[in-house]
């Protein structure tokens, strides 16, 4: 697999769900999934999310997602021109229409984690067998590792707010409603998601 994936233009990320759209993930295939990534021996650098889109991106821009020290994530629209590639890696891939993958969302780091060809094709298998090429992305693990990811998005679509459970408690008192839209696996005596 090359160490730069396709991106997705703006236009299809446009036609991606809003969070509030996409269905709830059962057990039974967050179990399934999180076997596929121990077993191809990613699951300390990549997690499963669900697809959604935050906003309508204008053409010519991409989603960034910037990381304070708290692990607070913030993920806005940034142009094109303003974007360097060479520093940014893919934080968040799905597999589009088309039947390839493409990243759709990123964040400062060198694109050189990108999973095997093999895990890959297996994941296609998957997702084409199971029906979830709209709803199951990848996400990029970091230093700060997460079992769980919440979201809030920011009701202007302007962009959204990530945070980690370590840092959930702290926004509780917001009023804001938190979902959870990412899962990073561990490998145990079993898996567990």
């Amino acid at each position: 697999m090359p160490a730069q994936l396709p991106q997705l233009q703006a236009s299809a990320y446009n036609e991606l769900p809003f969070l509030e759209q996409q269905p709830c993930l059962p057990p039974p295939l967050l179990k399934k999934l999180g076997q596929l990534f121990v077993h191809h021996k990613i699951h300390s650098q990549w997690g499963m999310g669900i697809v959604h889109r935050h906003l309508h991106l204008p053409q010519d821009h991409h989603m960034v997602h910037t990381r304070d020290s708290t692990g607070l994530d913030t993920c806005e629209p940034r142009s094109s021109q303003y974007v360097d590639f060479q520093r940014m890696r893919p934080s968040s891939i799905l597999l589009h229409t088309d039947d390839c993958f493409r990243a759709y969302e990123y964040e400062p780091g060198t694109p050189d984690n990108i999973p095997p060809l093999q895990f890959f094709e297996s994941l296609r298998d998957v997702l084409a067998g199971e029906r979830l090429a709209r709803l199951v992305a990848l996400i990029a693990s970091h230093e700060h590792r997460f079992d769980m990811e919440y979201e809030t998005v920011v009701h202007d679509r302007t962009g959204a707010i990530c945070a980690m459970r370590s840092t959930l408690a702290e926004r509780d008192s917001s009023g804001f409603t938190d979902i959870v839209t990412a899962w990073q696996f561990r490998e145990s005596s079993g898996v567990e998601a």
